[in-house]
């Protein structure tokens, strides 16, 4: 049996915007988020945000975007969308627990790999 040599094993991922209108975009990327982490041995932090930043737009156009936006609309949305806060474990977990987000934030609790918004 191999023994865990990294002490950073991922327990929560909070992405935090306070806008509940894009949990289409960001609970999927959560979900791959899920995929990625289970698949990887131990990813990092730094690695799993970078994974998220470069996801961003893909999930977006492919899970929220529906209605036709030109590239430019496309662009000016993934603009806003990269205003997004990004929170691991002990910080994600508090983060949780406050009350000042509007439903637009979104944890992956990997234990179970479900996404929930708050």
């Amino acid at each position: 049996m191999q023994q865990n040599k990294k002490a950073n094993k991922i327990r929560t991922v909070a992405i935090s915007l306070c806008d509940n209108d894009y949990g289409n975009t960001f609970k999927p990327l959560l979900e791959t988020i899920y995929k990625v982490i289970q698949w990887r041995e131990e990813p990092t932090n730094k690695e799993i945000e970078n994974l998220i930043w470069k996801g961003i737009d893909f999930h977006y156009r492919a899970f929220q975007e529906h209605r036709g936006a030109t590239e430019q609309e496309i662009q000016r949305t993934l603009k806003y969308l990269g205003k997004i806060k990004i929170y691991f474990d002990e910080e994600a977990e508090k983060h949780i627990q406050e009350d000042d987000h509007d439903s637009g934030s979104w944890y992956l609790e990997m234990e179970t790999g479900k996404v929930y918004g708050y």
